[in-house]
Parts: C-alpha cells; structure tokens; sequence
C-alpha cells in the first residue's frame, strides 16, 4: 500500500499514514525498513518517494529484462522520440505496472513514475500488450480476475478494445489530464514475455505535432529493442 501511494508523488509520514490507515509510528517502521533497503528514500525535507532499488526488482521480475535494459541503455539522440518521455510497462492481470521511465525535455501535466499501477483500459500499454498476447489473454485475465474483481462485462470491455487495438501496430490512448499516449509491445507473444514502449506526450491542438511520424518511430524503436 505504501509503495503504491508513493507512486504518484511524494508524501510527509502524516499524510501517508492517513492515506494507508495506519498510526504514524506503523508507517514510520515500515517506512524506515523500506529505506534501508533503497525501495523508499527519504528526502531532507521529510517526505518519502520510491528508491532506486525499485527499478532493479522490475528488471529481475520483469518478463522480459532484457527489454527493459535495453530500453534503458538505448540512445535517442538524432530520433524523432528525443526529446519525449516514454516508459517500459508490463501487464499483470488487468492492471499495467510502470518499471522504468526516460523523462522528456517537454513538461507533462502527469509523468508516469516506476511502480505506477494504472488500469489496463486506462492508458496505451495495457491494450497494446493485451492485443499481442492472442489466445493468451484468457488465460492472463482468468489468473487474476478473482483477485482483481474483473467481472464479466470488465472482460468484455478489454476483449472489445483488444479486438480494435489488433488492427492498429499502435496502441493509442487520450488520459482526462491532457496526455496523449502512443504504445507499442515488446517482446516474445508466444511466451507471454511482453512489455510495452510507451510515448507521452502532451495534448494540445495549438502544439503541432506528427503523430503518425511519432507512432512510426515508436514503432521501429520497439522493433530494435524486440
């Protein structure tokens, strides 16, 4: 729970503790543990954010590391993607869990943070690795849905999406809080090993911007790094 409310911004030990129902004393043991093992790190003025050793766990527990490290070493530099920032997703059950992040010059109003868990239907990555799974999103979706609460129509929903997303090489998605999010799958299908490239960017009619070039570059990235 901790790891999950700090996965959206950086948070004081009151606030934490009333946002995870725990006395301040439980979240400040918890919280200590967690910083002596660098999945927590506490700023100089007080509030706790999510440590680098985050980063290392997803790529031991990733499906595929090697996606994500060589997202990570990969240059941009000379690419129509430089300047952006795009993150390495994976899917688990009907959630997509952030595992990395190269921030962009240009400043978003939200900016994905590792460990972030975002709903499968709300944000790009989620049908963009769904959709490259095949026969295998049954299966995906059965060995979560008790402990996710993903009913019927809910598998419906992200079956109807997959079905839409298949036609497309890129998966596309428009967040209430002005993001523009272009993704693209990963890895080997046929053994579940999928992340997924996501491209943020920010959504405004007046900022010109080339879309289908973008979605192209994207493309041909996750296709070096496949």
């Amino acid at each position: 729970m901790i790891l999950d409310e700090l996965s959206h911004k950086p948070l004081g030990l009151a606030e934490l503790a009333d946002r995870v129902r725990l006395s301040k004393s439980s979240v400040s043991d918890i919280c200590s543990t967690l910083v002596g093992t660098d999945l927590i790190r506490r700023s100089t003025d007080g509030t706790y954010r999510l440590g680098g050793h985050l980063s290392t766990l997803a790529r031991q527990t990733s499906p595929a590391p090697s996606v994500v490290d060589g997202f990570i070493r990969a240059s941009l530099e000379g690419t129509p993607l430089d300047g952006h920032t795009l993150s390495v997703s994976t899917m688990v059950g009907c959630e997509v869990v952030t595992l990395n992040v190269r921030l962009g010059r240009h400043p978003l109003p939200l900016t994905p943070r590792p460990g972030t868990r975002t709903p499968l239907l709300q944000c790009a990555a989620g049908p963009a690795i769904a959709a490259s799974l095949g026969e295998g999103l049954d299966a995906e979706l059965e060995l979560f849905a008790a402990h996710q609460g993903l009913d019927g129509d809910g598998r419906s929903a992200i079956h109807a999406v997959v079905e839409r997303m298949r036609r497309s090489e890129v998966s596309t998605w428009r967040s209430k809080n002005g993001i523009h999010q272009l993704a693209r799958a990963v890895g080997r299908p046929e053994e579940h090993m999928l992340t997924a490239i996501t491209l943020h960017l920010p959504y405004d009619p007046l900022f010109k911007l080339d879309v289908a070039a973008l979605a192209g570059a994207l493309a041909q990235f996750a296709h070096r790094l496949g």
